[in-house]
């Protein structure tokens, strides 16, 4: 990457792909080729993280973050996919005639052993990602409390309808991404706990229908001043991959494509 790709880069801000601020960028670690290797950021109150380039996508102005799940997933599903094709195409090779039976024995053990360490990945990453629906969740209930001490504010005369407007449209947008990333999670867990994971009796190559998650519980701000505080929820994602980034920027482009140039 040029030296001047860099420097551009720096001081950028960073938001994940429902539009949350995570920080500012502070730099980069190259490996030793020079490639991108990753991006240091400061997320605020003296707080320092680097993430890899695998995870950074650079968006215009701003640099993207990929939830650390959705690089998770994409490397599981990629090693499931490769495991069990080795399996059928040995299977495929035995039953020609093409390699001999200690070999056939020796290969399958050995990718049963992959396919058996991969359904440990997908128990592990289940959890993990039922720990994060949970704790949005709870977000989301500290969320309305909030919303909810505004609405009485609003309605005792405490607050303006401009203060407390601003206040609502903002509480209902940030909990309009979270059920986002809820909503993409839950379908995530459809696809783990379903037929993609390794030994499943169904066919590997369909995916399960999602499970959206989504609700209808949004608290909405129309009723108190009058205009619409975006309390909707788009049921879109869902049926997004793991890696779509939701940006309005035709130009998102992966952060180590621009590697050596």
């Amino acid at each position: 990457m040029h030296t001047q790709t860099l420097t551009r880069l720096v001081k950028r801000p960073v938001k994940d792909t429902y539009g949350r601020f995570f920080g500012h960028v502070i730099g980069f670690s190259l490996d030793s080729s020079g490639q991108m290797k990753g991006v240091g950021v400061e997320l605020g109150s003296g707080l320092f993280k680097e993430f890899p380039s695998e995870r950074v996508i650079l968006d215009g102005e701003s640099i993207i973050l990929l939830p650390e799940w959705r690089e998770q997933v994409e490397k599981l599903k990629k090693n499931t996919l490769v495991a069990q094709k080795r399996s059928e195409v040995l299977d495929d090779l035995r039953n020609e005639g093409e390699v001999p039976q200690y070999v056939y024995e020796e290969l399958k053990a050995k990718y049963g052993g992959e396919i058996t360490e991969l359904r440990s990945s997908f128990d592990s990453l289940t959890s993990i990602l039922k720990a994060r629906v949970k704790e949005l969740e709870g977000t989301r209930m500290d969320v309305e409390r909030f919303l909810g001490g505004l609405k009485v504010q609003f309605r005792a005369k405490e607050i303006d309808e401009e203060t407390y407007k601003a206040a609502s449209d903002s509480t209902v947008e940030m909990m309009t991404r979270d059920e986002q990333e809820r909503s993409e999670i839950l379908f995530t867990l459809t696809w783990l706990t379903g037929t993609a994971k390794p030994g499943s009796s169904q066919d590997s190559g369909q995916e399960a229908a999602p499970e959206t998650g989504a609700r209808d519980d949004v608290p909405n701000v129309v009723d108190d001043h009058g205009e619409s505080g975006n309390g909707s929820i788009k049921d879109d994602s869902p049926g997004t991959s793991p890696t779509t980034v939701n940006s309005s920027s035709e130009n998102n482009q992966p952060l180590e494509s621009i590697n050596g140039n």
